[in-house]
């Protein structure tokens, strides 16, 4: 090999080692964003003094609710006072959805109206008490007789209008 190509080759080699230590480095230095670490804390505080806006900021979302097909909320089902007229048979109900909170528990079912039904915990439907909801299902209450109702996925095609 001649002088030059020797020459060559320990050139290649120190650059080597020196790209290989940059990077090591680089990998081994924490990401500070622009201005340093005081910058840095200085976002932590910002984050730290955070709060959420007043329910009444949300308004408008909650009389006008983006995925209702026809922008109004549903109405909510009530427990029913009193004698009405009652079925030993639990309506055809399809278990949609559930929202679970940590004070509030309610199913979403679609019975082939217009808009979903929504029931909470105790509320009533028929003479059916919705007795308890979990995640994956419900479990309806008359008298001694009780009837659980698992989620199902939607087979229908969702279009909105």
């Amino acid at each position: 090999m001649t002088w030059p190509a020797r020459l060559l080759v320990a050139l290649n080699a120190i650059l080597a080692v020196v790209l290989s230590s940059q990077l090591r480095d680089q990998r081994d230095d924490p990401v500070l964003p622009a201005g340093g670490m005081h910058r840095a804390a200085v976002a932590i505080e910002d984050v730290s003094e955070f709060s959420l806006p007043a329910d009444s900021a949300f308004a408008e979302i909650v009389q006008r609710p983006v995925f209702s097909r026809n922008r109004r909320p549903p109405e909510l089902s009530r427990p029913k006072e009193g004698g009405g007229p009652q079925s030993s048979e639990l309506p055809d109900l399809l278990l949609v959805g559930v929202i679970i909170s940590s004070d509030r528990r309610v199913a979403l079912f679609d019975d082939d109206s217009s808009e979903l039904l929504r029931l909470a915990e105790g509320e009533t439907l028929d003479g059916w008490t919705l007795e308890t909801i979990q995640p994956d299902a419900v479990v309806f209450r008359h008298g001694t007789a009780s009837q659980a109702m698992e989620l199902k996925a939607l087979t229908r095609d969702i279009v909105a209008e």
